[in-house]
């Protein structure tokens, strides 16, 4: 047989101290700090171009709105101003003078749209 072996007495369990090292007593702020920086750092990246995205969409078709709205006026305007002041009210010589010059900016734009076309297809 074997001879018995000193039984050595186990040491007792040591209790997880509440209170972390003393040389570090504010850590919850650090963790938080560290928290609230990833947290705006992951908002920044994600929503700071979804938010500029958006900006540019709104601005945009605002200032869509108010070329339409100034075109639309200004056109009225040279009606008025060409058909009192230049033709003696003969709205026919307004009439004639506007559509050409419209008629010719269209047929102007849409050849260079058929143009690109062709290039793409």
């Amino acid at each position: 047989m074997l001879p018995a072996m000193p039984v050595e007495p186990a040491a007792p369990p040591v209790a997880p101290s509440a209170v972390p090292p003393a040389a570090s007593p504010s850590w919850p702020d650090q963790a938080t700090d560290l928290i609230v920086q990833t947290v705006g750092t992951v908002r920044d990246k994600t929503t700071g171009p979804a938010i500029t995205g958006a900006r540019m969409v709104v601005y945009g078709t605002f200032g869509v709105l108010v070329a339409i709205v100034a075109f639309i006026l200004v056109t009225i305007l040279l009606v008025r101003v060409i058909t009192v002041y230049l033709t003696g009210n003969r709205v026919w010589i307004t009439d004639l003078a506007l559509g050409s010059v419209f008629s010719l900016v269209g047929i102007v734009l849409w050849s260079k749209a058929a143009k690109s076309s062709k290039g793409t297809a």
